[in-house]
């Protein structure tokens, strides 16, 4: 099983069936359900903080 949001990489048919194919079941969060995951969404906003924005090379 794999969970993800309901973002557009998610929910497109790609992904979809390639998850189908390999019999792996599909579960999404809620749309704007961040709090669902929220130790991972901060981790991301940490990562996104420190790495990306402050050293953009």
């Amino acid at each position: 099983m794999i969970n993800t949001d309901q973002g557009s990489q998610y929910t497109c048919e790609h992904w979809v069936s390639t998850l189908n194919d390999l019999k792996i079941r599909i579960s999404m969060d809620g749309k704007g359900r961040a709090t669902n995951n929220a130790f991972i969404e901060r981790w991301f906003r940490t990562i996104k903080q420190k790495y990306i924005y402050i050293n953009p090379e």
